[in-house]
């Protein structure tokens, strides 16, 4: 699999990933991308696990807040939150 290199890309890849983490399947992301993502301090290995970065979070919210404001998108995912990598509700 190619890693994206493209700031809106990466970004996609940083949505699915969350949702992959929310679900507790973070076997879903591909290795090169944990790789790049934690190399971009999107994301953080803790204690095993992985979670979201401060950046990564904000990075997640604004790309969010673009996917909800553009025409046609379908409801909108959790929220992220950087401790759990799980959603709040």
């Amino acid at each position: 699999m190619s890693i994206p290199l493209e700031p809106e890309a990466l970004r996609d890849s940083l949505r699915t990933s969350v949702d992959a983490l929310q679900r507790r399947q973070a076997n879903e992301i591909p290795e090169p991308l944990i790789d790049r993502l934690v190399e971009l301090d999107w994301l953080e290995w803790n204690g095993g696990a992985l979670r979201l970065t401060t950046t990564g979070e904000n990075i997640y919210r604004k790309a969010v807040a673009l996917w909800r404001a553009s025409p046609g998108s379908a409801p909108s995912p959790p929220q992220a939150t950087r401790h759990s990598g799980v959603s709040n509700g």
